[in-house]
């Protein structure tokens, strides 16, 4: 039997020479030695969409923290240790962590709804669709689809299609400032 703890660390169960095997405690040091860490939990995975290819596993915590990092695996792809229950990515405590990383390294990249990805300090009023940065005023070009026709606006670095962020201003501001691209 095997018993998988919180940090996604698992053990072998100690055989009880009564009725059969009981759960052990986690590893801790004993009497002044190193006690031996847990081994690895082997770990598999599968995609919420049946169409996706995906290899499954057996992966460590450490393969699969890569595979969140990547955007290879979302919080409601399905994960289990060995042959156990398939239950969400993000229902692991041991796993879940590692979607918050994965948003921290996505906005330190991209920017975020506060911050253009490009200056800090200014407020994005776009995000681009191909790239997926957080982009101000400066960092967008406005190309119309047609002479005269209304503001159209590309991503600088990659040229992609952007889609307006926040609330748009109403009355007459929000009509002055939509004709000014404000």
């Amino acid at each position: 039997m095997l018993v998988v703890f919180p940090d996604g660390k698992l053990t072998r169960a100690q055989e009880d020479s009564g009725s059969g095997r009981k759960p052990s405690t986690p590893p801790t040091q004993a009497s002044g030695a190193e006690a031996k860490p847990a081994a690895e939990p082997i770990w598999e995975v599968k995609k919420t969409d049946p169409n996706q290819d995906f290899d499954r596993g057996p992966f460590t915590i450490d393969q699969i923290r890569e595979k969140i990092l990547e955007g290879q695996l979302m919080e409601n792809d399905l994960a289990r240790v060995h042959d156990g229950e398939w239950a969400p990515v993000c229902s692991y405590p041991a796993l879940g962590a590692h979607f918050s990383e994965a948003l921290q390294l996505h906005r330190q990249q991209h920017g975020d709804e506060g911050h253009c990805a490009v200056h800090r300090e200014t407020r994005p009023r776009w995000e681009c669709e191909k790239c997926q940065n957080y982009l101000c005023q400066e960092c967008v070009r406005n190309e119309p689809l047609i002479e005269g026709g209304a503001p159209h606006y590309l991503c600088r670095s990659c040229g992609g299609e952007t889609r307006t962020i926040g609330k748009r201003k109403s009355g007459i501001k929000g009509l002055v400032g939509g004709i000014w691209g404000r």
